[in-house]
């Protein structure tokens, strides 16, 4: 098991988390968004990537501690899923309705929301506010998204929140 710390382009915040698996357009890891914890999958666009790093000499105490809790940990969720292309990606969430956050330019926000349609280029998504009001539809282009999450624990409480509103 591989735990990575990601510098990506333009962003002042770090991702931390378990390597899964890549291609040559993304990287995969099981997200480590602090402390011990493990939550989401991550698809992290190569093409943004500026370092990545095994970041923890293998004697500290954090690195010890977080081998031993995940030392047989297997996430298999989205083996099924094809990264060799975005549209493979894009196209699998959108049948599967899935919600999704998006990181994009700005590390400060990101957006959270459904795919709602697709196009050669570009998708356009749902968007959804941090207390699951629909604020609006906009239009992404593939090429900028910089990361894609999937799978949290805050996602999957918004779409069971939503389901229920409906």
């Amino acid at each position: 098991m591989k735990f990575l710390s990601i510098k990506i382009s333009r962003w002042e915040e770090i991702l931390y988390g378990i390597f899964l698996r890549e291609d040559k357009n993304w990287l995969v890891i099981k997200k480590n968004p602090g402390d011990y914890l493990l939550d989401g999958v991550s698809f992290i666009n190569k093409s943004y990537i500026k370092k990545i790093n095994e970041p923890f000499d293998k004697t500290a105490f954090r690195y010890k501690v977080f081998m031993n809790k995940f030392q047989n940990y297997n996430d298999n969720t989205f083996d099924d899923l094809d990264i060799r292309s975005m549209d493979s990606i894009f196209k699998n969430i959108y049948n599967k309705e899935e919600i999704i956050e998006l990181g994009l330019e700005n590390s400060d926000y990101v957006l959270i929301g459904f795919i709602c349609k697709m196009n050669e280029k570009s998708f356009a998504l749902e968007m959804y506010s941090t207390s699951g009001n629909f604020l609006k539809i906009i239009t992404i282009k593939y090429s900028n998204v910089r990361t894609l999450t999937l799978n949290t624990d805050y996602l999957n409480s918004i779409k069971d929140f939503l389901k229920k509103k409906t």
